[in-house]
């Protein structure tokens, strides 16, 4: 806006970027995975190995932030488009399950639901089978793991991705990014009725994600 970009304001720019968007979502699923785990009350030097090693793996979405912001601020390609997944819609993928977890299922993470709890709740119809797919999901700290090393790859994989900043805003050239915010706008009005809620989050970034994709390969074949 005062058209004063430099090249130290691009690296702190994304050195505010590593912390917001990698090191923030790197202790959120650490926590995550400690409390799956059942370590949370347990001194760390008391933890099982196993549980201490799996659970820095956390720390390589931190990592593979650093990389992307790095690869972002030199690589030319990526003026227009990025080559993997932003750190931004990354770290608000992950910033999301606790949303999930403790306002859309209303658990409390640090005291997970006892066994039998949740073949309880699914037979009184408080949960739906989905809903208790993903609660013992969330529940695992497998998912966790899986998740910290796909989403660290996502992130550096030269997978094309749509930028969603707009140097016109002339339908022709925007189609996918229009269609994008408008699926987008639709799924958040709609998310009491179709009880989303914040599982909205996710489904719009991996909504994202397959738009982009088929907007470059489409691209491609033309």
């Amino acid at each position: 806006l005062l058209n004063g970009a430099s090249e130290i304001g691009k690296q702190l720019d994304s050195l505010a970027d590593m912390v917001t968007f990698g090191v923030l979502p790197g202790i959120i699923l650490y926590q995550f995975l400690i409390i799956s785990f059942k370590d949370y009350y347990i001194p760390f030097e008391k933890r099982e190995l196993n549980h201490v090693l799996l659970s820095f793996t956390a720390f390589l979405v931190p990592v593979f932030s650093a990389i992307r912001l790095g690869k972002f601020n030199l690589d030319e390609r990526q003026k227009d488009r990025f080559l993997g997944l932003p750190t931004p819609a990354n770290a608000i993928l992950i910033a999301s399950l606790p949303l999930i977890m403790g306002l859309q299922y209303n658990l409390n993470f640090y005291y997970p639901p006892q066994d039998g709890a949740l073949e309880y709740f699914a037979k009184t119809g408080y949960f739906n089978p989905m809903d208790i797919f993903i609660v013992k999901a969330l529940l695992n700290p497998k998912f966790y793991i899986i998740s910290s090393i796909i989403l660290s790859a996502i992130m550096v994989i030269e997978i094309p991705l749509l930028s969603l900043k707009f140097k016109s805003y002339r339908w022709g050239r925007n189609k996918s990014r229009y269609l994008l915010l408008i699926i987008s706008a639709v799924l958040v009005s709609t998310v009491y009725y179709t009880q989303l809620y914040f599982l909205v989050i996710p489904i719009i970034i991996f909504l994202y994600i397959i738009i982009s994709g088929v907007y470059y390969l489409m691209k491609r074949a033309w």
